[in-house]
């Protein structure tokens, strides 16, 4: 973690130090989302590696999409057994200043995302609200939403750079739970905030983002 830390130490002050305009395609890959975990405690953190693909339209407009995958055997954090979650993000970037070396922008993303998981021991409220316990089951999970994002890209002359952004949105996530093993009833006692896994059907939220990137360009801005 150390050196992780310090890599990107090295880039943020030689991406300030020497920033170029951007032009042409980029390769992007997301330096957060493979240490992805959730307030409430590392127990069924959700990581995932994430590349993507950004392609210059014009000097004020881009088009993107990245591609997550996250399973078990890969995982920097622990996740439960069978862990495994790919999704699937286009984007589309409309650059505010495209004649500056730090080149703002707003963009609109979609987000599709899968997650499978095998839980032992847990809790949830059924789609009829009763709450109950069981030994092991399967949970499946489907998010999907559309977010507003504000970022920028800050380019060096050596064909890497960064991409910070954040954004609000909206998002519907489908809890679904199969295969029970000693499915039974248990009396109430939930903590106030109950995870997001608790509460199987379709729930409607509002979605946040924040995020860092780095990225390789193939040609040498200037």
């Amino acid at each position: 973690m150390k050196r992780i830390l310090l890599f990107l130490l090295f880039i943020c002050f030689s991406t300030l130090a020497q920033t170029e305009k951007l032009k042409g395609d980029i390769i992007t890959f997301d330096l957060i989302s493979p240490y992805y975990f959730h307030y409430y405690g590392f127990d069924h953190s959700t990581p995932r590696w994430r590349l993507g693909y950004i392609k210059e339209l014009n000097e004020q407009r881009k088009l993107g999409v990245e591609f997550g995958f996250g399973h078990s055997t890969i995982s920097l954090l622990n996740t439960g057994e069978r862990y495994a979650l790919v999704e699937i993000r286009p984007q589309y970037y409309f650059i505010l200043n495209s004649k500056k070396k730090a080149n703002f922008y707003t963009s609109i993303e979609a987000f599709y995302i899968y997650h499978f998981e095998e839980f032992d021991r847990e809790n949830f409220f059924n789609k009829e609200r009763i709450y109950l316990s069981f030994e092991q089951a399967n949970y499946h999970r489907q998010k999907f939403g559309v977010v507003g994002n504000l970022g920028w890209f800050w380019t060096t002359g050596t064909h890497l750079g960064l991409n910070f952004y954040t954004g609000v949105g909206i998002k519907f996530r489908h809890n679904d739970y199969t295969n029970f093993k000693d499915l039974a009833f248990k009396s109430f006692d939930e903590e106030h905030f109950p995870p997001y896994y608790r509460d199987e059907g379709l729930k409607f939220n509002a979605e946040f983002s924040l995020g860092l990137k780095l990225y390789y360009n193939h040609k040498k801005n200037n």
